[in-house]
């Protein structure tokens, strides 16, 4: 068996698996089984289904599969609902996840919403369309960074608030006396006039450092960074990892990156056979059989070269990374660092990213990724959820 990031191959035929993380956690979530109180409340005009009731108890954890039906769901209904808002699992006595519309969404939505075996309430009075609130969020975004003054931008929105956040940061070669006033003034005028009619924008003085790419020299690939998940595209086989990273690697030929957008990814090709395992310790394997963008609340693991093996749930699937766009990929905390970019975040079986960086989003330091069919899909390779990759 030949590792990524080991130089000599064990074997003539070979199976290459990526450094990564096996260990998987289950969700964090602790759901209630009380659901007598009014949802009303809350601000939430319906509804539980009996599946997702009876699955709530206390101290109990909703399985892998739950998690990536709901996100799944929110991903279609972005897709078919024109009045669709946004969603997150955020469990209280009334329910376990939340969807939102600016509208009633009709009886075939609701039906489909009840598939789904979580207690999930549904919010009819939003004020703006997820796609509203994403565009109202990327054009502040870069209004924001073109004013004098400001040397980036991070961001995200809320979904159940119709709000747009940033933080910016001050060029500190232009630091004179009352700049960071006249910059920050500047910069909130800037984002508010670019917010449609039901957003409003908030803009602040980042607290933090500035966002960081974590690659450091020695690390699981020689490059300095890690290796994410495995990928094919014809019969040429290979593994992800991040754009900023150097594009050579020991035992790897570079395959092409893409660093724009929302996208920060690349690919090296390998030699070898093909398969959808990634390897996180010593001979320890998982195979990834699924990838799917992860709703607002869900848990998230990732594997680096430097930290290890650790979970977060996620904070916002809008982030804004400086000088880029604002579908990247944020958790709540920082739990990654120097050498850890180009690693795969992932749940049980089913991938969700590759790591970037840690930036300073809604008032802390948070570890940021690169959704993994974005990735896919710019790169114009395939992820490996079958066994050899589907090769026969």
């Amino acid at each position: 068996m030949h590792c990524f990031g080991m130089t000599k191959p064990l074997s003539r035929k070979r199976l290459f698996i990526p450094v990564s993380v096996a260990f998987i956690a289950v969700l964090t979530l602790a759901f209630s089984a009380s659901s007598s109180a009014s949802a009303s409340s809350f601000g939430w005009s319906s509804t539980a289904n009996a599946a997702g009731s009876q699955a709530s108890v206390p101290g109990e954890e909703p399985n892998a599969q739950v998690q990536e039906d709901f996100s799944l769901l929110l991903s279609e209904l972005e897709k078919t609902s024109r009045q669709y808002s946004g969603g997150a699992i955020e469990p209280h006595e009334e329910a376990d996840a939340w969807i939102s519309f600016t509208g009633e969404p009709g009886e075939g939505v609701r039906e489909r919403i009840a598939t789904v075996s979580l207690r999930i309430a549904i919010r009819t009075d939003a004020p703006v369309t997820a796609i509203e609130l994403q565009r109202a969020l990327e054009n502040a975004h870069a209004e924001i960074e073109a004013v004098p003054g400001v040397a980036g931008a991070t961001g995200y929105s809320d979904a159940r608030e119709g709000t747009v956040h940033l933080s910016i940061w001050r060029d500190e070669s232009l630091r004179i006396e009352g700049a960071d006033s006249e910059t920050l003034r500047s910069a909130q005028d800037a984002g508010r006039a670019s917010a449609p009619a039901g957003v409003s924008v908030a803009v602040d003085l980042a607290s933090g450092p500035f966002p960081v790419e974590e690659f450091i020299g020695g690390q699981n690939l020689s490059n300095g960074c890690t290796s994410a998940f495995p990928v094919i595209k014809g019969a040429q086989g290979g593994v992800l990892s991040a754009a900023h990273c150097p594009d050579s690697a020991t035992g790897y030929t570079f395959g092409g990156a893409v660093e724009s957008g929302s996208t920060d990814a690349q690919w090296h090709k390998a030699s070898g056979t093909p398969d959808n395992v990634i390897r996180y310790s010593g001979s320890s394997t998982r195979s990834i059989t699924s990838y799917y963008l992860p709703a607002v609340g869900s848990s998230a693991c990732h594997y680096g070269s430097s930290t290890g093996y650790s979970c977060s749930t996620i904070m916002s699937r809008n982030a804004c990374w400086p000088g880029m766009g604002c579908s990247f990929i944020a958790v709540n905390g920082s739990i990654s660092s120097g050498g850890d970019s180009g690693g795969p975040w992932f749940y049980s079986s089913a991938a969700l990213g590759v790591h970037k960086g840690t930036a300073y989003i809604n008032l802390g330091n948070r570890s940021v990724f690169t959704y993994v069919g974005n990735a896919i899909s710019s790169l114009g390779v395939t992820l490996c959820i079958t066994a050899a990759c589907g090769v026969v």
